[in-house]
């Protein structure tokens, strides 16, 4: 294990510890946002070709999905413009 892993793998342990207080203190969003913003950062690194960074990005996904089932859903906390974006799936033509 790298360097960088072991740093952003002690990233991600701090971001859940951060959510879970936040989240514990009232401030949902805040915990929410903590995850979303180590996974974008982890993502730069899969995008740059690091393949270690790949687990760590499966590890802040498990992260946000075990925060989404603990907390009611705290996308609803959110100004619209902070939510994660989801497709919509495409409905198909009738004619």
């Amino acid at each position: 294990m790298g360097a960088f892993e072991r740093a952003e793998q002690r990233i991600l342990c701090l971001a859940i510890q951060d959510a879970v207080r936040l989240a514990g203190e009232g401030e949902v969003s805040g915990g929410y946002r903590c995850l979303m913003a180590g996974l974008a950062r982890v993502q730069e690194y899969v995008v740059a070709g690091e393949r270690w960074a790949e687990e760590i990005v499966r590890d802040y996904r498990n992260a946000l999905g075990t925060f989404e089932e603990l907390v009611s859903d705290p996308r609803s906390y959110l100004p619209a413009t902070a939510r994660p974006h989801r497709q919509q799936p495409q409905r198909r033509s009738t004619a």
